[in-house]
């Protein structure tokens, strides 16, 4: 899965970053956080790159997971993941400006995220 990072690297145009140098940028990114967890590039949108990990984490534990709390049924999980994962969706889908309804949205979930930390295993 790329995140909004590794989108902008690999989806700029051929006319505006050479092969070369798109290859470089890549090589380094990908050094970056092998060593450190965490790019250059990521840092410039630390907001996005932590939603999109965020929420692409909650998206695979629905579909792919098979484990889910103790105190909570199947059902209620995958709701508590999608409670989590659509509004960062949203927000990163959205404009690089987000509304106060997005960020509000957004706090939300990411204290839902926060209250079920624990659980985020599989």
């Amino acid at each position: 899965m790329r995140t909004g990072t590794d989108a902008w690297i690999y989806e700029q145009p051929v006319s505006l970053i050479s092969r070369r140098a798109r290859r470089k940028m890549i090589r380094k990114h990908r050094k970056q956080r092998i060593e450190q967890g965490f790019s250059t590039y990521d840092a410039w949108n630390g907001d996005r790159y932590l939603l999109g990990v965020i929420a692409g984490m909650a998206e695979w534990l629905r579909t792919e997971g098979v484990g889910y709390p103790g105190h909570m049924t199947e059902e209620a999980w995958a709701e508590t993941l999608d409670s989590i994962s659509q509004p960062l969706r949203s927000y990163l889908n959205g404009n690089f400006w987000p509304s106060e309804a997005e960020i509000t949205a957004t706090t939300a979930a990411l204290h839902l995220f926060a209250d079920n930390f624990g659980y985020f295993w599989d």
